[in-house]
């Protein structure tokens, strides 16, 4: 096979694919507007022949009929089944406007929510991947195209129908006309496919430049960014950024376009020039006495309704194929699968739990340096252990492994002696109540954006607000204008509250004592509080987690001091492990980095 009609063959499977793919979604987003709309395009079909049909057989009756009285009674019953056909035809196009926004709606939904449920649950690793970011970021900003692409995919299947009922019609009259009329529009078709795939490959491999267009513009239009942007007056160079990868993004398009639709253009007129002879010749077939004027006007009707078919066709193929590396993309990303194990049954047991990371090594990508190396300890639901070391030696990843959002590249974590890949996901994520260190903000209510740590377990308001007492946010909460019904900034609700950063933190912590778990995991729980609020929140935890496990995570080592155990790590390995005074006795690395901190807050004389 050539490399010609390889590409031909692979372009041929890509349409079927789009074309399968949008079928199916424009089905599954919404049953009844997808019937209702195959029936409306089955009238939208036959209609127009309708018309051309009734408009030869009034030309006839008015052409031979004369002025003969009997004539009267067929062309009122002509005239009134014109009008049934037209009236037909606007109302079949007006359900269609209808049916067509209101599915629309719904089909866009439904692709943001197979998005949405894909990602949600995918793991974690999944987002260290540049191509799979690329794919989520195209799905995401492309998702109303994908909607779009699927009426495309309807309405080519009804110009194609079309475009088949006409050339049967014509070939009553002349096969050879029928033939020539094909032949006329193959050219086009021939450059458009050209085109097509051009684009096609241009855009396949600009996807990434496409992103960062993205990207830019939107620094511009997130509250995220708008501090920075007029602190460092970065307006104008988000402008000139934007606008330079736009304009050697939209040369390179216009570079790929410009020749091929040159050629689209000569192309186009060859059609034009057949209808021209074909018409001529019908004119010398009425003239000889061959056809009736009604026989001319249903052929040139119907060579009219061919080539409108036939461009149609064309240009849904087109906006069909612009819409083909997104729909790949968009398919692709709902394809991919979690490569954590959740194949596990075990539900995690009530009793006593037994964790033990036995020679664990770990790396983000294999081409990365390992963040972990031949890590071993254990610990149990009841004692108190802290994880101490500068940024970047691993203890957030040793959180991350123990909650299965990534799995060891070398080693293994067990509990109770079971490897945790034998647990359900689920069960072993409930064990435990965890602030992270990046700990997210939600602009629901209080009450809400607390709950959603447990949000399985019935609504207890008397629990939302125990919750947010233990984290010190209801001190600021009790003056909000609704108390706990009051939204988290303006960003989903006009009347929302806008908050510190201690506030936010306070509030994720409100959410890590809602949840009620046997093992608390803290990352640097007070790094936005205050003395004052610090102090008091260490001793709350005290409480929250007397007859619990915890791991914490703090740079401020007064916080850990009364930990059962204390593992300090440095570049990936645990180099000591004990409690603060055993680590002190040592003199080792924690001894230096306690006097250290604890010489800062010592008064100079």
């Amino acid at each position: 096979m050539t490399k010609s009609m390889k590409k031909l063959t692979q372009l041929f499977k890509d349409f079927g694919l789009v074309l399968r793919f949008s079928l199916r979604i424009s089905y599954k987003s919404s049953p009844k507007y997808f019937i209702i709309r195959i029936l409306v395009d089955l009238a939208n079909i036959v209609l127009p022949f309708a018309t051309i049909s009734l408009n030869g057989y009034l030309v006839d009756l008015l052409t031979q009929g004369g002025s003969s009285p009997d004539v009267l009674a067929p062309l009122l019953f002509l005239v009134l089944l014109a009008l049934a056909v037209k009236g037909a035809n606007s109302i079949s196009n007006t359900i269609l406007t209808y049916c067509d926004g209101m599915h629309r709606e719904l089909l866009t939904q439904f692709n943001r929510s197979e998005i949405i449920k894909t990602v949600a649950d995918i793991d974690l690793s999944f987002f260290d991947s540049n191509e799979f970011y690329n794919e989520l970021s195209d799905a995401n900003a492309n998702a109303m195209t994908v909607s779009f692409a699927a009426f495309q995919a309807m309405n080519f299947f009804r110009s194609f129908i079309q475009l088949v009922i006409s050339v049967v019609y014509i070939s009553t009259f002349s096969l050879v006309y029928a033939v020539l009329l094909i032949a006329s529009g193959v050219p086009n078709i021939i450059f458009s496919i050209r085109q097509l795939n051009l684009i096609y490959s241009w855009r396949r491999d600009n996807l990434s430049n496409e992103r960062k267009i993205s990207y830019v513009s939107s620094l511009a239009t997130q509250r995220y960014y708008a501090k920075d942007i007029r602190f460092y007056g970065l307006s104008s160079y988000i402008m000139q950024k934007y606008a330079d990868l736009f304009r050697t993004w939209f040369s390179e398009k216009r570079s790929v376009s410009y020749k091929s639709t040159v050629f689209l253009c000569v192309a186009s007129l060859l059609p034009e020039v057949m209808t021209a002879v074909i018409t001529f010749r019908l004119g010398v077939s009425i003239l000889e006495g061959q056809l009736l004027v009604g026989d001319f006007v249903r052929y040139t009707g119907l060579i009219g309704q061919l080539l409108t078919s036939m461009y149609s066709a064309i240009r849904y193929l087109s906006d069909l194929n612009d819409a083909r590396v997104k729909i790949k993309n968009y398919v692709k990303l709902l394809n991919w699968e979690t490569s954590v194990e959740k194949s596990g049954a075990s539900l995690v047991p009530d009793g006593p739990l037994n964790f033990e990371f036995r020679h664990v090594s770990f790396s983000y990508l294999d081409h990365l340096p390992k963040v972990l190396t031949d890590v071993t300890f254990s610990f149990t639901d009841k004692e108190k252990i802290a994880l101490v070391g500068q940024n970047g030696s691993g203890k957030s990843t040793i959180i991350k492994l123990l909650m299965r959002f990534y799995d060891p590249t070398e080693g293994e974590i067990l509990l109770n002696g079971k490897n945790l890949k034998e647990y359900d996901l689920r069960s072993l994520r409930r064990c435990f109540s965890t602030l992270f260190q990046d700990y997210c903000n939600y602009a629901f209510t209080v009450k809400e954006s607390t709950m959603l740590a447990d949000n399985n377990a019935l609504h207890d308001e008397s629990k939302v607000k125990d919750a947010l007492c233990k984290s010190g946010a209801m001190e600021f909460v009790r003056n909000f204008p609704k108390g706990i019904d009051s939204y988290l900034t303006r960003g989903y609700d006009e009347d929302g509250v806008e908050m510190s950063g201690g506030q936010w933190q306070k509030m994720a912590l409100a959410r890590t004592f809602y949840r009620d778990a046997p093992i608390y995991i803290l990352d640097e729980p007070s790094a936005a509080l205050d003395a004052q609020s610090e102090d008091k929140l260490f001793k709350d935890f005290e409480k929250l987690y007397r007859d619990k496990g915890a791991l914490l995570i703090s740079h401020r080592l007064s916080n850990v001091v009364s930990a059962d155990r204390i593992l300090v790590l440095e570049n990936g390995k645990i180099i000591e492990a004990g409690t603060h005074r055993e680590l002190m006795r040592q003199n080792g690395q924690y001894a230096k980095m306690f006097q250290l901190q604890a010489d800062k807050y010592r008064e100079k004389d």
